[in-house]
């Protein structure tokens, strides 16, 4: 129920439209709830809502709402019961708090994109501080299987696993929690300590070892402790500055267990990056008591960016996994999976815990060792020109008739839209073109051609797909085309995409997408109302990521825009790997990177891409 109000402090529709201009979609929605709804247009109320539908296990909880990264509770705004369906919920963030009679009360981050049925666990079988995990992904990440190309991109090439549920830690393990295995004498009992001390490959005695897991003075526990226990203050501070053996060695005293680096992401979240981490502990002077910042996942749990890095059970080489990042890193680590010596002991070093039930044989494959590519981008060399042009060779088609036909036609008062198929430079294909032109400009038209996102390749059709910047760019008189390259929408194939990978099906893949870039343009020249001298290329996150290949390869394009693109670190056939093409561009280009972006991060992929 919104309630308006009248009077001089009644909010303007002016003011409504400058907190959408701003994209401020919480301001825009709260402006919203004190004016009449019907003076709001419909077209403005879509800019800042959109509807959803809240599905929790079991139906009939209470739910409420406030806007994520504000604790006051005094925000709160009551929706209704489950199953809850709202016509206009706001397209920013959202905390909901979920209650029903039996159950645990919980907090959990949540958008329109949110799709999950939120499970609610009876008191009995969820412990306080502890959050239930659906395994399955929503399909919005690629779900149902838990693949890393939509949560981690250095570890794509790790074989997708269905998850079973699972409950973690909601807090990190505390400075108070620990000194209870400490004070229990867990330094000297080896039975906590079951897993063989190693170091660079050399196995170490049980004695040198605990002669390392020392504080400042010499007593047994973390690095940062000093007279065998915390500092004053730090009661509820995350313990740090422990091993991955120190971790595994409590995990076992609690009863527990260390994360895998699949139960780890899922958890975390990390496709909601852009609102977790600039409400996280990422950056700072320290760490913070655990739960004090606002930062929290899907799934209610804190601080999995920033505060302390955290230990997971998986090896890669030599090393153990440390995600999230901690207070002193860049924001970008906590969508990156990093790793250390399992001795190391470093001031940022904690870990959360997780339980998974009896599912012990679904566990085998999350807990084998998970190899992560690193690739630096300034040390590698690109192919030599001679090279090179071999390489552009294999990107070149005959220019066969296009035998255009002209499926269908839509329009608004702003824009026509034409679908258009015609033949591709391969096989019997045809490729199809969405075409947006203005109803009012002078021809002929300066074109925009756009290389979508990877949700292009999970998606049966343009409807599915956000396409709200056509409207724009047609706006601003010139036309907008979008081709459906081969494995989008109504050409989908069930070709798997993981960023980049070195199969040959991957690399025919690419150069088909290039050929269909080049057959659009190849159609756009044949329209007298189009500029055959002035195509623009606009690619989002994976057409930024192949930008390099399709500006390199195809000269008509004359400019181009790149909205968070970045070089992937994983390996591919030379022929198709953007590195070999990125210096080669001769276009103007403009890079927008996000600084929080989780599938190119700014540092290590968008900021080499740049410099090249």
């Amino acid at each position: 129920v919104m309630l308006w109000s009248s009077g001089p402090d009644r909010p303007t529709l002016e003011a409504l439209r400058s907190a959408v201009a701003a994209r401020d979609h919480e301001r825009a929605y709260q402006l919203a709830a004190r004016m009449n709804a019907s003076e709001v247009p419909d077209s403005l109320w879509s800019a800042f809502t959109a509807p959803v539908t809240v599905h929790t296990s079991p139906a009939g909880v209470r739910v409420q709402r406030r806007a994520y990264g504000d604790p006051d509770s005094s925000a709160w705004e009551s929706l209704g019961t489950t199953p809850l369906t709202i016509a206009r919920f706001p397209r920013s963030p959202s905390v909901l708090r979920l209650e029903a009679t039996g159950h645990r009360t919980i907090d959990v981050g949540f958008a329109p994109i949110t799709t999950d049925t939120i499970v609610l666990s009876p008191l009995t079988t969820l412990p306080e501080r502890w959050r239930h995990v659906t395994g399955a992904l929503p399909g919005y990440v690629g779900g149902p299987e838990f693949a890393f190309r939509y949560v981690a991109p250095n570890l794509s090439l790790a074989p997708p696993i269905r998850l079973p549920d699972f409950q973690i830690g909601q807090f990190e393990v505390t400075n108070a929690e620990y000194k209870q295995f400490v004070d229990a004498g867990g330094y000297q009992d080896r039975s906590y300590w079951t897993y063989p001390f190693e170091r660079d490959g050399v196995a170490v005695r049980w004695e040198e070892a605990m002669e390392a897991f020392t504080d400042s003075t010499g007593r047994p526990g973390p690095s940062t402790w000093s007279f065998g226990s915390f500092r004053d203050g730090q009661r509820d501070h995350p313990v740090t500055g422990v091993s991955w053996y120190e971790a595994a060695a409590y995990a076992r005293f609690a009863g527990k267990e260390l994360p895998t680096v699949y139960h780890w992401f899922r958890a975390a979240t990390t496709w909601l990056s852009d609102w977790i981490i600039p409400a996280s502990n990422m950056a700072g002077a320290g760490p913070m008591a655990v739960g004090s910042k606002a930062g929290m996942s899907q799934f209610g749990i804190y601080d999995m960016a920033g505060n302390a890095r955290e230990w997971a059970f998986n090896a890669s080489g030599d090393e153990r996994y440390i995600l999230g990042g901690g207070w002193g890193d860049d924001p970008y680590v906590f969508t990156v999976a990093n790793s250390a010596p399992p001795f190391d002991r470093s001031p940022m070093n904690g870990f959360r815990l997780a339980s998974y039930g009896a599912e012990e044989q679904a566990l085998l494959a999350t807990r084998q060792p998970v190899d992560h590519p690193v690739r630096d981008f300034a040390r590698e060399t690109p192919v030599s020109d001679a090279e090179f042009q071999a390489f552009r060779r294999v990107y070149a088609y005959d220019r066969v008739p296009l035998d255009a036909v002209l499926q269908s036609i839509d329009s608004t008062e702003t824009w026509v839209r034409e679908y258009v198929t015609f033949r591709a430079a391969y096989g019997s294909e045809r490729v199809g073109l969405y075409l947006y032109t203005p109803r009012s400009t002078q021809r002929p038209l300066q074109t925009v051609v756009s290389f979508p996102g990877s949700s292009a390749l999970l998606q049966d059709s343009i409807a599915q797909y956000s396409t709200e910047h056509a409207e724009m760019i047609v706006r601003s008189g010139r036309a907008f085309a979008f081709p459906v390259y081969k494995s989008t929408f109504a050409r989908r194939d069930g070709f798997v995409y993981r960023r980049q990978d070195e199969t040959n099906t991957y690399r025919d893949h690419v150069l088909h997408w290039a050929k269909d870039l080049g057959r659009s343009l190849d159609y756009l020249e044949t329209r007298a109302d189009v500029d055959a001298g002035k195509f623009a290329y606009l690619g989002y996150s994976w057409g930024g990521m192949l930008a390099p290949i399709m500006l390199a390869t195809e000269p008509r394009l004359k400019v181009a825009v790149l909205a968070v693109p970045g070089l992937s670190p994983l390996p591919t056939q030379p022929e198709v790997d953007p590195f070999n093409f990125v210096s080669r561009t001769s276009q103007p280009v403009l890079m927008l990177s996000g600084e929080n972006d989780m599938i190119h991060p700014l540092e290590t992929t968008a900021r080499p891409m740049f410099e090249l």
